[in-house]
Order: C-alpha cells, then structure tokens, then sequence
C-alpha cells in the first residue's frame, strides 16, 4: 500500500492510498474511520485522477457519517456502563 497524500480537515485525518488495482480514501476521526474503496478504470488510473473527483462530496459524506458513528458508539457505552452497573467482585 502507497500513501499518495495526507492532510487534516476539521480534525478529521483524509488519507488516499493507491493498493494493486485500487485506490482508496480513508477518513479518520479518533477511534473510527471511513474508507472509500475505488478500482483503477480507463478514467481513473493515477493519483492525479483521484484527486479529479469531488472530494468535497465524500469529505462532507464521511464527516456526516463519522458523526452518526460516534453517536452510536457514545449510545453504546452509554448502555453499557449506566447506572446499574458494578464492577465484578475480585477475591
């Protein structure tokens, strides 16, 4: 896998990675991640190519889903450690 560049937005980690027949987007924020899978095609077959697409589109997409994640993950800790719950006992 090749790193073709990496930056940050909005505290939001965007790295394009260029693998085999593939190029992928990956965003990052804190314990969770969004990767956006492309096959290399007759359009689409260099990093140049790559950054042809609407980026801005899928930024705003992953931000949008990278928040909902969070929720989620925010909920489920939330569930899991309310205020019922005890520690195991340790003997």
């Amino acid at each position: 896998m090749r790193i073709i560049c990496s930056e940050t937005r909005d505290h939001i980690q965007i790295s394009h990675f260029e693998l085999d027949q593939k190029f992928m987007i990956k965003y990052e924020k804190g314990h969770l991640e969004i990767t956006f899978k492309f096959r290399k095609s007759e359009k689409l077959n260099s990093p140049a190519s790559l950054k042809q697409l609407d980026v801005n589109h899928f930024f705003e997409i992953a931000k949008l889903k990278l928040e909902e994640l969070q929720s989620l993950r925010r909920e489920s800790l939330e569930k899991y450690y309310s205020d019922d719950f005890e520690f195991e006992t340790i003997i």
